[in-house]
């Protein structure tokens, strides 16, 4: 009697214990359900906000290439540039249209340009500015670099030249906005840059001399009288207080497979331009 009455409270120890090791694990498990719930719902949110970037912002440059074919040349700025607003949806979406000749091209550029262009655009020192300049021009002459597996080749989109040894992602970023590389197809790339006027808009008056319009290559057709071939078109949709960029590249004058006069090379996906904005 008296060994079993003192058994009692090391029984009661032990189920106490149990109890707290049960709940401490509860306590864990809804922890870890709450958490992945809110994983689900930001993904699900994100899914969300870039369909809706995809179909209005897609919605919005069809509707500025329908009026850019069926619009007045000097409807253009200055730089050949057009800017539209269009309402899709319950979305407004800012358009505007970039003429690919008002860009630096990548596969072309001479080392000089590009060295300017890391410079102005990227902020680097002049003498890592030109190494960069030099490694690239060094990883575009590498034949066929693709495929024997060494680092070089053609260029095949802006995004290659992150495999250039001292690119880094934040010269990249300062630059993307204002470089194409020749997706034309054409074996005929330009051996320097682009139209002087092009070189020009981007460098200001300290634009390397020099160019001539025989550097851009002669694409062939059929143009709308009065406008340029190839376009950059960059549509700005406002959702979830954030401003998304849905960004295409255009060819106009044949090639589509629609029976619309013009044909997309490129298609990027939405990505976030600016942070939170106060609604």
């Amino acid at each position: 009697y008296v060994g079993a009455a003192m058994t009692v409270p090391g029984q009661r120890g032990v189920a106490l214990a149990i109890v707290l090791w049960f709940l401490a694990g509860m306590s864990l498990l809804v922890s870890g359900i709450v958490y992945q719930a809110r994983i689900d719902t930001r993904m699900a949110q994100l899914h969300l906000a870039r369909a809706t970037v995809v179909s209005s912002g897609d919605g919005a440059i069809l509707l500025m290439l329908a009026d850019l074919v069926s619009s007045e040349p000097d409807k253009a700025n200055a730089d050949g540039s057009r800017l539209g607003s269009f309402t899709v949806g319950k979305q407004t979406v800012e358009v505007e249209l970039v003429p690919i000749a008002g860009l630096i091209n990548l596969q072309g550029a001479s080392a000089n340009v590009l060295a300017r262009l890391f410079v102005k655009r990227g902020h680097l020192a002049a003498g890592e500015a030109q190494n960069l300049a030099d490694n690239m021009v060094k990883w575009r002459e590498t034949p066929d670099g693709a495929l024997s597996g060494a680092p070089g080749g053609k260029l095949q989109s802006p995004e290659d030249v992150l495999q250039v040894t001292g690119m880094t992602r934040a010269v990249w970023d300062s630059i993307r906005d204002v470089v194409v590389v020749n997706h034309s197809g054409s074996a005929d790339m330009p051996k320097l840059a682009v139209a002087p006027d092009a070189v020009k808009a981007v460098f200001g008056d300290g634009a390397p001399t020099g160019q001539s319009s025989a550097d851009v290559p002669v694409e062939d057709g059929v143009v709308p009288g009065g406008l340029d071939k190839s376009y950059r078109v960059d549509a700005i949709v406002k959702y979830g207080g954030r401003a998304w960029l849905r960004r295409k590249w255009v060819d106009l004058g044949g090639g589509s497979t629609h029976q619309l006069p013009w044909s997309f090379t490129r298609i990027e996906a939405p990505r976030v331009v600016l942070g939170d904005q106060s609604s």
